[in-house]
């Protein structure tokens, strides 16, 4: 930590450096979260993931390409707001309305990994956790019950004892 008395040439000669690094960090999370929210309206606009798509026995290019679109929107808002929130800017009218938009992703993210649960006694065991995986969230899936993730992984054959 820096001593603002004993460090002021130090404090001084780096911030310039610090002012760049800083503004550079904020056009990012700026991007990030411009690009979460052009994403998301996206996914809205091509029809949220429907409880038919969440059923189907396999993973359809419309599920899977909608899958990664809310995904990569919530990882984006989550980094855009980690990185406002570290650096401690953001004018409060653009900090709510991102705040916002990551919760109304984060939820539907959440709402789509719950409807995926619930099917989870109908739909294969592998396509259930490969389906979970796509839409990211909770741990990629890690939250699935443990007996889906057992039954999505394959079963080792019993060794065979030489004598």
């Amino acid at each position: 930590m820096l001593d603002p008395d004993e460090d002021k040439y130090y404090a001084k000669a780096v911030d310039a450096d610090v002012t760049a690094i800083r503004d550079s960090a904020l056009r990012r999370a700026r991007e990030l979260i411009s690009r979460a929210i052009a994403g998301w309206k996206q996914y809205r606009a091509n029809g949220q993931i429907g409880g038919d798509q969440r059923l189907e026995p396999g993973i359809s290019p419309k599920f899977r390409d909608q899958a990664r679109r809310l995904a990569q929107a919530q990882e984006d808002a989550r980094q855009g707001i980690r990185i406002v929130s570290q650096l401690k800017a953001g004018e409060s009218a653009d900090l709510a309305q991102w705040n916002k938009a990551e919760e109304e992703i984060r939820g539907e993210v959440e709402q789509q990994r719950r409807a995926l649960q619930e099917l989870r006694m109908v739909l294969d065991p592998a396509v259930l956790k490969a389906k979970l995986d796509l839409l990211g969230g909770e741990g990629q899936g890690a939250d699935a019950p443990a007996a889906t993730a057992a039954a999505a992984a394959p079963q080792d054959k019993p060794k065979e004892v030489r004598p």
